[in-house]
């Protein structure tokens, strides 16, 4: 993580440091679509790892408001089979068992933005913020397997800064902080009847990235430029552990009830991923 965040550092110096020339104007209702290519890895320290590759598509749609303005809403799915290791327990039986199985993941997100232009000796910078919701869909199967729905809002807090060279290629970057304000984890075994339900409200995410753009002039909708953008990219959450939830449970063993309480709790965790993605805008 650390040689990926010195090695976008170093590309957004680069960037700033191109030849400039005039930020550009403002334009009316534009879309860009795009696939993604990312490869994850999960990890609650001393609990589980997991790690694999997605993939998945994306949509935004933006809009100026005026020369300094605009607002932007976009979306996207992922979706893989990771590998998981780790310990899970059978809660028919109490025992602790190693797993190491293949299981399937899905993460959604959804943010609506607002941004407000500055430009500067030939360059176009960009604050925004907004509302982000995150959904991360992990389905362990077995005995001793789970389905987990973990939910995270966020506070996007972020930055894109473009430098916008003479040539139809231009760089720039975006370095984004997420302030988690609400997060939350369903988990139910695949016996049906154990269901966990915590919160984590305490952690942040970091995103960093890099741009590279080619522009094509008067292609697009309305006679809008076309563009076409590669975006190397790394994503960092740090999410601390949540609060507990203690259920009352009954089996039936060797034909008798057996009852007590199970404490569920979800640990502190970690999630690196490294992708890039392949944008069309119009």
């Amino acid at each position: 993580m650390v040689r990926c965040l010195h090695l976008v550092y170093l590309l957004a110096v680069y960037s700033l440091l191109m030849p400039a020339r005039a930020a550009p104007e403002p334009r009316p209702l534009r879309w860009s679509w795009w696939g993604e290519l990312e490869r994850i890895s999960y990890d609650e320290p001393g609990v589980m790892q997991e790690r694999g590759v997605l993939y998945g598509l994306a949509a935004a749609v933006e809009q100026d408001i005026d020369e300094l303005w605009a607002w932007r809403l976009e979306g996207s799915w992922v979706y893989g089979r990771i590998d998981y290791h780790g310990a899970v327990v059978n809660v028919l039986t109490g025992e602790e068992v190693r797993a190491d199985v293949e299981t399937p993941n899905t993460i959604l997100n959804a943010r609506v933005l607002a941004a407000r232009r500055f430009a500067h000796d030939g360059r176009s910078f960009r604050p925004y913020t907004g509302l982000g919701y995150r959904l991360l869909i992990d389905d362990l199967p077995g005995d001793a397997g789970y389905t987990r729905e973990q939910t995270y809002f966020y506070i996007p807090i972020g930055v894109e800064a473009d430098a916008w060279s003479p040539s139809e290629w231009k760089t720039g970057f975006r370095l984004e902080f997420d302030w988690l304000i609400r997060g939350h984890n369903d988990s139910r075994t695949d016996v049906g009847f154990v269901d966990a339900s915590v919160t984590q409200d305490s952690g942040y995410g970091l995103q960093l990235a890099f741009t590279i753009l080619r522009e094509f002039a008067g292609t697009g909708r309305h006679n809008q430029p076309l563009r076409l953008t590669l975006e190397p990219f790394v994503q960092y959450w740090d999410i601390a552990r949540s609060d507990s939830d203690i259920d009352d449970i009954a089996l039936v063993v060797d034909g008798r009830v057996l009852t007590g309480e199970v404490t569920y709790f979800e640990p502190r965790n970690t999630t690196d991923i490294y992708g890039i993605r392949a944008s069309l805008e119009f």
